[in-house]
Order: structure tokens, then C-alpha cells, then sequence
């Protein structure tokens, strides 16, 4: 296991792609390989949330910037700058989303600022 370089992810290279849950069938069986202890699916949709959210914002950044004429890699460095910079509130988009309250608002400042962008 490892990290994998995010040019090796592109969608025309991959050949299968795991749901939420799959995701988390595999984590729960990683869990329980190494510790012997079963973790609720539903724990680890919990933890992994925030991270879910994260991917489909960047997606529906991406394509709409591509649909506007951006390159992808530039398109995906802009969101990461985005979603990573503070707000007027001092936190970033990316540590709001770990509080299921204010996803709906980061999901909502995202959408304003490609509308006006």
C-alpha cells in the first residue's frame, strides 16, 4: 500500500471505481485483517465524510471549469487553493467540512464563487 501520483488516477485509466460503501467494506476488512476488531460500516462513513464531500466538490469544480475551457491540472490546483484558504470566518472549506452542519454552506460559498469567478 501506498500513495499513487494523482496523473495515474485520470477516469480514461481507471478500470474500476469503488463506492462509498465498497470503500468502506474494504477499510472494515483492512481493520479487522489487522486488529481483529469489526468496525460498523456505518463508523467509517462517518470518519470518512468530510472526505467524500471534498472529492465531489472538486469534481463539480473541475468539470464546470473544464465546460468554461480550463485545463483539468489547473482547474484541480484552483480548487485545492480554494478549498484550503480561509475564509472571513478563519477556516478553510476543507476543516468545515468535517462538521456535517456547515457542508451545505461550503457546498453553496463553492457555487458563489464559480459564479462569479
Amino acid at each position: 500500500m501506498g500513495l499513487v501520483e494523482s496523473a495515474s488516477l485520470l477516469p480514461a485509466k481507471r478500470i474500476a471505481c469503488l463506492s462509498p460503501y465498497g470503500i468502506h467494506l474494504l477499510q472494515q476488512r483492512f481493520i479487522w485483517y489487522l486488529t481483529r476488531f469489526l468496525v460498523p460500516t456505518h463508523r467509517l462513513a462517518e470518519a470518512t465524510a468530510p472526505v467524500f464531500e471534498e472529492a465531489e466538490l472538486e469534481e463539480e469544480w473541475v468539470t464546470r471549469a473544464i465546460q468554461r475551457g480550463a485545463e483539468r491540472d489547473a482547474s484541480t490546483a484552483a480548487f485545492h487553493d480554494w478549498v484550503r484558504s480561509p475564509d472571513e470566518s478563519g477556516t478553510s472549506p476543507q476543516e468545515q467540512l468535517t462538521d456535517p452542519q456547515r457542508r451545505a454552506g461550503v457546498r453553496r460559498a463553492m457555487r458563489h464563487h464559480l459564479a462569479h469567478d
